[in-house]
């Protein structure tokens, strides 16, 4: 299963300096999302991050600050509805009904964010969207499928239920950045979604 990591919308004491060590440990997929940053504070972000990594970057926010530092992933939200006109770069969305997903589930998209999938753990009050029969429902008619990555309340505990309910991947915030250590909660979770038989 594809693994996620989304960055605190606030900034956390030492955060670049934690992502780095995610990319050493194998993280495919870091979504900058920063709704407050000014050009400025989005330049100052990237550039303490190392720009090897920058391929492994999506941007939820300042797509013109991004796309000038070489970044060529972008991620569609109610903020930022349309991508950057640039051709040769890979686009995301987040959908948060089943019925956004059949709208988005054919056209180019590298994936689509489902949310919340259960209680938010950063958010408070943002309860879960759907029903495990909804969800169960979704995947045995085909529109769950290995495109659609599981957000909201995402636990390594419930990460198998995730994979049986045809999700292609998870999306984690709340879980690695609330724990003593990301870097470790990170590795639990790389581990179970690499498992292919639970």
């Amino acid at each position: 299963m594809r693994l996620i990591v989304i960055t605190p919308e606030t900034d956390l004491p030492g955060e670049t300096g934690i992502l780095g060590q995610l990319f050493d440990a194998g993280l495919e997929h870091l979504h900058i999302r920063k709704p407050q940053y000014t050009k400025q504070q989005m330049e100052q972000y990237l550039s303490e991050i190392d720009p090897v990594w920058y391929r492994r970057v999506v941007l939820h926010d300042r797509f013109d600050t991004g796309f000038r530092k070489g970044i060529r992933r972008f991620h569609l939200n109610s903020r930022n509805p349309f991508p950057p006109a640039e051709r040769e770069i890979l686009v995301s969305r987040s959908c948060h009904s089943l019925q956004e997903i059949t709208l988005y589930i054919n056209q180019p998209y590298d994936y689509l964010f489902l949310s919340p999938v259960f209680d938010s753990i950063s958010k408070k009050g943002y309860t879960a969207g759907f029903s495990e029969d909804l969800l169960q429902q979704a995947f045995s008619t085909g529109v769950l499928n290995n495109k659609i990555v599981a957000l909201g309340g995402i636990t390594v505990e419930r990460i198998p239920q995730i994979r049986l309910w045809g999700f292609g991947g998870v999306a984690v915030l709340g879980a690695l950045w609330n724990s003593l250590s990301p870097v470790a909660r990170f590795k639990e979770l790389k581990h179970i979604c690499e498992v292919k038989d639970i």
